[in-house]
């Protein structure tokens, strides 16, 4: 019998403009509804979210992880990633990440910058449209083991591939692929579908 996923780990809420429609607290409510425990804010470049989100937590007993999702450039392309901070010490690098990230016309965070903002930060890799399954999907094999390595490298055991399952064709083949290729790369897997709305 498969055990049920407890944990939402990149969740985004309407503070991720045009892409999330609910509040923290919506989102809060919603998730034990459906007997989830912990529940990770992922709002797109920020972490305005982060207050109601824990006041909520709070309120109903459930436990609250702030993170955000960023745009890793990497060769004339982005792809996103999902940061989580484990600690104060992690969400004060993660915000410094932010506002660096957000210096740019257009946003974005090179390898480079995640080097040097890593101190206790999690990094999940993106998911569906992530660089592991978008580099894998078009046979792009060695870049995305150059960029896994990069940030296995950066980020040591708090690097996880993130899987997903949203029942697109083919997704179980998918995943079988992205679980080969994390064996393969010495690396920590984490269901981790994306949530946009409730």
């Amino acid at each position: 019998m498969a055990t049920r996923l407890t944990a939402l780990l990149n969740v985004h809420s309407y503070f991720s403009f045009g892409a999330g429609v609910a509040s923290p607290t919506t989102l809060v409510t919603e998730a034990i509804r459906a007997g989830y425990d912990t529940l990770a804010l992922t709002d797109e470049l920020g972490v305005y979210g982060a207050a109601e989100l824990f006041e909520a937590a709070r309120t109903h007993g459930m436990r609250a992880l702030i993170g955000s999702s960023i745009p890793l450039s990497h060769k004339d392309r982005t792809y996103p990633l999902v940061l989580l901070a484990s600690s104060r010490k992690a969400y004060g690098v993660m915000n410094e990440l932010l506002s660096l990230i957000k210096t740019h016309d257009e946003p974005q965070c090179t390898l480079s910058m995640l080097e040097a903002h890593n101190e206790e930060l999690h990094v999940l890799t993106g998911g569906r449209r992530g660089f592991v399954n978008q580099l894998i999907q078009s046979n792009q094999i060695k870049e995305a083991s150059y960029l896994i390595e990069t940030l296995k490298d950066a980020f040591h055991d708090r690097l996880w591939l993130q899987l997903f399952y949203d029942h697109y064709p083919w997704d179980k083949r998918r995943m079988a692929g992205l679980r080969r290729f994390a064996q393969a790369h010495r690396i920590a897997v984490v269901a981790a579908s994306e949530v946009r709305y409730t």
